[in-house]
């Protein structure tokens, strides 16, 4: 019977062990700013925001996430097409973009950005002439999408916005006028609920 025991205390030290190292790597990826790049979730991250926006988007350049309590993401040289029966052309398309997320208040189903930071925006805003515009976002597909608890319990909070480097051109089918603005840098903060 003591030969029993023996391997039944070994499987529970190894279970606490193995335990440990999982809280261990748990506290160091929460609390140690750690880099890490994704470029190989190119694809994965391509489909979820071309799902989540309702258009194609294309990542070209890098994606990374740095590890810790509130983990920032950053990507470069991001392209998001407009919808069908608009000009062939990117409807937004910017140079870098970082977001500073807490996950903590995920666990409470909010979202509190610390900062989203983008550089080098272009917008390519177009109206046809039904009034349809390219910015819009798509209705939902079902009625089960929008009306899900989760979405409508969503909390959002941003502590700080900096756009800078930005260039809007605006085209109007109907008159066949295109408006160019250009802005430096601007910031600023709120928060929002669902």
């Amino acid at each position: 019977m003591k030969h029993l025991q023996n391997p039944l205390r070994l499987a529970l030290r190894l279970s606490l062990a193995l335990l440990g190292l999982l809280l261990a790597a748990t506290l160091i990826l929460t609390l140690v700013r750690i880099p890490i790049d994704l470029s190989f979730a190119r694809q994965g991250a391509e489909a979820a925001l071309g799902e989540a926006l309702d258009r194609e988007v294309r990542l070209l350049g890098e994606l990374k996430v740095r590890t810790s309590i509130w983990p920032s993401f950053e990507m470069t040289e991001l392209q998001i097409g407009s919808p069908p029966g608009f000009e062939d052309r990117a409807l937004a398309s910017l140079g870098r973009a970082r977001v500073v997320v807490g996950l903590l208040p995920l666990l409470e189903g909010k979202v509190h950005i610390r900062s989203l930071e983008v550089e080098g925006l272009m917008l390519d805003l177009e109206r046809l002439e039904d009034g349809s515009v390219n910015w819009a976002p798509a209705a939902p597909r079902d009625k089960e999408r929008s009306d899900s608890p989760r979405e409508q319990s969503m909390a959002l909070v941003v502590d700080e916005l900096l756009l800078g480097d930005i260039s809007v051109q605006f085209y109007e089918h109907a008159t066949g006028t295109r408006d160019a603005n250009d802005s430096a840098n601007t910031s600023g903060s709120g928060s929002a609920s669902a």
